[in-house]
């Protein structure tokens, strides 16, 4: 991903699909989450379909429009990088085996809750064929645009989808031309992923271990389990120096990372009555935007995955 970034912008816009939402494909900066810090410009993603090229070609243009994030094929630089297909399928789909084992743990945990009518997670994510991979890219601030004086990489939201698999995040220092692999000062720098616990006004850096997987929940786990799991608020921080150098070599650091949305099929019901709701709802960290304003009755996932993808570049007027 750290290569394909450096391409000129020209070559690049071939790689993007703004007809998916930039759901499939390259895209930089399509994302707002606050109107504070305006569109995430550190931060650029390349999106595929995890389990096959295009999961769903039997789609009717009536489908295509309601569902443009699931409907269309893959694209792939494999001129440009011949093995970039091979190894983001090969960890998508690493990551999904695992994904779908913690499911049924956590369909487990759901039912000692004693909540009735809850569905089963790990039903819906093996019979799904809209997992989507993302291979994400974060610019350093020397390279930031209009939105350098941010303080994130990529502003504070939940994932819409029930798990995301992420694995160990790599910094590079931007100023060699060599493969600089950054690995010490990573604590003390203060960058990568922070979490929002339910109820705590500030937000925790988490470190992953170099040999570790982490799954955050998404905002469709607490849909389903009817309020019993609650989805990960989450952000990335800019490195802001301390632990590897002074402030000119902090402004030359990027990190590259990889996450596969573990999620159901866009048809998928939601079966949720009108007293599931409130439960449903009520827990929400500050700064997120509100479930009553993105889930409504006789919603299908893919109409929920639309409704939040406006949502988080609109919430801010709306709050």
């Amino acid at each position: 991903m750290r290569a394909l970034s450096r391409l000129p912008p020209t070559q690049l816009k071939q790689f993007e699909r703004p007809h998916t939402q930039f759901s499939v494909g390259w895209s930089r900066g399509t994302e707002i989450f606050s109107r504070k810090s305006g569109a995430d410009s550190h931060k650029a993603s390349f999106y595929a379909h995890a389990m096959s090229e295009n999961p769903f070609p039997q789609f009717s243009a009536v489908e295509l429009q309601m569902y443009p994030q699931f409907g269309y094929s893959n694209i792939w630089p494999t001129e440009i990088l011949p093995n970039f297909r091979d190894a983001f399928i090969g960890l998508s789909r690493i990551l999904h085996a695992l994904g779908t084992q913690l499911a049924l743990c956590l369909d487990a945990f759901v039912a000692q809750q004693h909540v009735a009518k809850t569905e089963s997670i790990h039903k819906a994510l093996m019979t799904s064929h809209a997992h989507k991979g993302r291979a994400l890219y974060y610019y350093p601030r020397s390279n930031a645009g209009s939105s350098a004086a941010s303080s994130d990489w990529c502003g504070l939201h939940a994932d819409h989808g029930v798990l995301t698999a992420l694995v160990p995040s790599f910094l590079f220092d931007e100023s060699k031309d060599e493969h600089n692999i950054l690995r010490k000062g990573l604590i003390e720098s203060g960058q990568g992923l922070y979490v929002s616990a339910i109820g705590e006004d500030e937000p925790s850096h988490v470190e992953l271990l170099e040999d570790s997987v982490a799954f955050q929940l998404g905002e469709t786990a607490q849909i389903m389990s009817k309020g019993v799991l609650c989805a990960t608020p989450h952000a990335v921080k800019l490195h802001t120096g301390g632990g590897i150098g002074d402030a000119t070599a902090a402004d030359s650091v990027s990190r590259a990372s990889f996450a596969l949305f573990l999620q159901p099929m866009p048809q998928y019901k939601f079966r949720l009555v009108q007293s599931d709701f409130e439960q449903v709802v009520a827990a929400r960290a500050s700064g997120i935007p509100s479930l009553f304003q993105r889930l409504g009755p006789n919603m299908t996932f893919g109409d929920f995955a639309r409704t939040s993808s406006f949502a988080y570049s609109n919430f801010e007027a709306s709050r």
